[in-house]
């Protein structure tokens, strides 16, 4: 048998149109395999790593948490505001709306 890269050919069958070729051992195969997932997750979980400092560190994200932070920060005020004014339109229309029944009752 001679070898070929990673293929054996038997000399036996050069002249053969149907020539076996069998992968050389399982061991190399489980070895790159294994080596190729290491490879392959460091690569993800760089990457993965790379993209969330690249969005944690972006101006629009720190723009959007300042924005939200303003917003929830005014926003109960702002409810209290719009309750005591609407509290007050109403006091107001009942207020009228007994004036018109009174002056309608003499």
């Amino acid at each position: 048998m001679e070898n070929f890269g990673k293929w054996k050919v038997e000399k036996s069958l050069y002249n053969n149109p149907k020539i076996a070729i069998e992968k050389e051992s399982r061991n190399w195969n489980r070895k790159e395999k294994e080596r190729f997932e290491m490879i392959f997750q460091s690569f993800i979980l760089d990457n993965l790593v790379f993209l969330c400092m690249k969005i944690i560190n972006s101006i629009v994200v720190v723009g959007l948490y300042y924005g939200f932070l303003t917003t929830f920060s005014i926003g109960p005020s702002y409810l209290f505001l719009l309750r005591a004014r609407l509290v007050e339109e109403l006091s107001k229309r009942g207020a009228s709306y007994r004036e018109s029944e009174a002056t309608q009752l003499t």
